[in-house]
């Protein structure tokens, strides 16, 4: 067997310490390190979640918009189909009293007065 040098076993020590207190500290860092990007994971969770909230309340928002516009539009519809029903009532009598004018007029001729 061959001899050890004294020096390089305290060597090796000091390292195989170091080696066990660096795994001991990182082994310690790790719930740190995981707990940080928990915290920054739940952070973008959160902001993400208040993302989503502000995009469902704007489409909420626009959703009662074009309910809106689609009962004013029909309103409106409505408010034509009455206006045009009033105006061909209106021709129909226009119609009417031109051809009792004509009527007249052509009674008159026919008849010999003015």
């Amino acid at each position: 067997m061959f001899k050890v040098d004294p020096q390089y076993q305290i060597i090796l020590r000091k390292n195989c310490l170091n080696t066990k207190k660096f795994s001991a500290l990182k082994f310690q860092a790790q719930p740190k390190e995981n707990a940080m990007k928990n915290s920054s994971l739940q952070i973008a969770v959160h902001e993400q979640e208040k993302a989503n909230k502000n995009l469902l309340r704007l489409a909420a928002n626009q959703e009662q918009s074009l309910r809106e516009i689609g009962t004013l539009n029909q309103a409106l519809i409505v408010k034509e189909r009455k206006s045009n029903d009033e105006l061909q009532d209106a021709r129909k009598v226009l119609i009417s009293g031109v051809k009792d004018v004509y009527s007249w007029q052509y009674w008159c001729e026919e008849n010999g007065g003015t």
